[in-house]
């Protein structure tokens, strides 16, 4: 088990801000519906962090926000889960792989008919590719054990299912232009649409995968500067922005940042509106909320090695792993209360490999390790870890 000391290197120095920093002091930048005329407005770009951000307003160039005076907020005095870490399944999937085969396709203990590749899940929504006779797959998704095709989807990279499986997002090809759709899983049928035509496949996917809410908005990175190889294939990324788009009132946040190597930009963690966003190379990874009227807020500033936080926002996980038997990661306690090594069983350690699964928030400070679907061996749910006890134990199916 590392000693703290041994975790510095990996986990940084937590830094709590003084104050909530609200992303207040730029004009807004509104992309409305097709419907609505958009007029020229000047927009104002600040620093926050190392995150430039760039909001606009269609039809007035409304006065910079005055900076917010400094004020302490309060936080929640961190209350360790009682008793032992629960052992019983997560209600955060209920769709598996089993059979012979590792083919057969279950939601909540019902089948469903065909043989199957799980791409993904949350709840009782689904993504999955049906393997046919002639050795082709086809892309599909459901909601328990209604199926529903996929049509003209750009790839699978670009897919997020929203964590209560309200809402599915994707990228598809409509009459030769790229769409990003919003759909209510509970009727099937698109809610909000846009232009993705600056979409790039390969590149995009390895900036992060988009964000989805609970409140339908969508957090997304792309690529602004392609870097060619030798050969003059363009597998990297100098420089990209995240983007923040708010259907229900048609607004759009743009967000420049470096590109930090192989870790993601953008990552989905703590409550359903909370995101991960690492700006440079070398600050701190921000915390942010953003609204269901795409507001962007800062919570806190964390170590770059930070992977989650949990549901109750009282605590982050950062580290990584050395090697398929080795990881090593620490509790931090957002009130600046200190961090612990978090312990897992040495017959275990394996389960939180990066290649093996992926944190997911669960409640308060629970939080599950996730097994990802392409490794069919493994159950969905490896393993549930309590931040506030800083351990982890095995699901019991």
């Amino acid at each position: 088990m590392p000693d703290l000391d041994s975790l510095r290197e990996l986990t940084g120095e937590f830094r709590p801000p003084p104050f909530v920093d609200l992303v207040a002091v730029a004009t807004k930048r509104r992309r409305r519906s097709a419907v609505a005329a958009s007029a020229a407005a000047a927009a104002v770009v600040v620093a926050v962090g190392g995150l430039a951000v760039t909001r606009g307003d269609s039809g007035r160039i409304p006065e910079p926000a005055p900076s917010p005076t400094p004020t302490q907020t309060p936080i929640p005095t961190p209350v360790p889960t009682a008793g032992p870490v629960p052992r019983g399944p997560s209600d955060v999937t209920s769709v598996r792989v089993t059979g012979r085969c590792q083919c057969v396709l279950e939601v909540a203990g019902e089948t469903v008919p065909g043989n199957w590749t799980l791409e993904m899940s949350r709840g009782d929504v689904w993504v999955a590719s049906r393997n046919e006779d002639d050795l082709s797959a086809t892309l599909w998704w459901g909601k328990g054990t209604a199926v529903r095709a996929m049509d003209a989807i750009c790839c699978t990279g670009g897919i997020v299912i929203s964590p209560d499986a309200r809402w599915i997002t994707w990228t598809r090809d409509v009459d030769g232009q790229r769409v990003m759709e919003v759909v209510d899983t509970a009727t099937g049928k698109a809610r909000w649409n846009r232009d993705d035509d600056d979409y790039d496949p390969e590149l995009d996917q390895l900036l992060g995968t988009p964000v989805l809410t609970n409140d339908g908005v969508v957090a997304f990175v792309r690529c602004t500067e392609p870097l060619p190889d030798s050969a003059g294939s363009t597998d990297r990324c100098d420089a990209a922005r995240v983007e923040v788009w708010a259907p229900e009132v048609g607004v759009t946040e743009t967000f420049s940042a470096e590109v930090t190597g192989h870790q993601p930009l953008l990552e989905s963690t703590g409550v359903h509106n909370g995101l991960l966003v690492r700006p440079d190379t070398s600050g701190p990874v921000l915390y942010l909320h953003v609204s269901e009227r795409g507001d962007v807020e800062v919570v806190a500033h964390l170590p770059q090695a930070t992977v989650m936080v949990s549901a109750d926002e009282q605590y982050a996980l950062a580290g990584r792993c050395r090697s398929s038997n080795q990881c090593d990661f620490a509790v931090h306690a957002l009130d600046g209360g200190g961090r612990r090594p978090l312990r897992v069983p040495a017959s275990a350690a394996g389960w939180i490999h990066e290649g093996w699964g992926h944190f997911v928030a669960e409640t308060d400070d629970l939080v599950i390790v996730q097994s990802n679907p392409d490794i069919v061996s493994l159950p969905p749910v490896l393993a549930r870890c309590s931040l506030a006890q800083a351990r982890c134990v095995r699901i019991e199916e």
